[in-house]
């Protein structure tokens, strides 16, 4: 099951028309504020509230009609194989796909990437007063309602950053290529071996 001392939310973001959607589930169900009223009413204890909740991501990831995609899901892919026993069908990662497009160092992470390609906010300006710096930082600490509302952030910038570096790789055969033949294999073969180990 999920560790609800150290996984605070799990959150999927989805495309209608021109609207993205996210959707934010805390991952434990004691003393957070801001839990749906209806998990309030119920009183669940905390284990059963993760048994629903790892029921309904097992089925989710089940379906073959959904494409899944994320930012550095290196570490995503992990957490799915540990907690749900299930390899994620990660169709593309918008860090990678940056990657491809651009070899710089250091430019790569989704808030850089939300400011400089779509002009976002600095949405984590919110959030900062809570968390703390260095050795301190602790998302633990924010108030559940704005975790909810950065983390909904987090996977709408995904969800944008990676469709507009896909179209581009799709311009370029030649990068598209060494990313889906190269740079997403390889990183979920690293992310195996970090979570199991290799033979020497």
């Amino acid at each position: 099951l999920m560790e609800p001392n150290t996984l605070l939310t799990v959150a999927y973001g989805w495309r209608e028309g021109d609207e993205v959607h996210a959707l934010v589930l805390p991952a434990k169900s004691n003393g957070v504020e801001g839990l749906h009223e209806s998990w309030q009413q119920a009183k669940l204890p905390g284990m059963a509230y993760l048994t629903i909740i790892r029921r309904a991501l097992v089925a989710l990831h089940d379906r073959t009609d959904i494409i899944f995609n994320g930012w550095n899901l290196k570490f995503d892919r992990k957490w799915y194989r540990r907690h749900l026993g299930i390899t994620p069908r990660i169709a593309s990662d918008g860090m990678l796909a940056h990657r491809t497009l651009d070899e710089r160092p250091n430019i790569h992470g989704l808030k850089i990437r939300a400011s400089d390609d779509l002009d976002a906010d600095d949405y984590a300006k919110e959030i900062d007063q809570y968390t703390g710096r260095g050795a301190n930082y602790d998302m633990g600490k924010v108030p559940f309602d704005l975790l909810v509302k950065y983390t909904g952030n987090d996977v709408a910038m995904t969800l944008l950053l990676t469709e507009d570096y896909e179209a581009r790789l799709a311009k370029d055969l030649a990068a598209d290529k060494v990313y889906r033949q190269i740079m997403l294999p390889a990183a979920a073969a690293l992310s195996d071996i970090e979570l199991t180990g290799a033979k020497v």
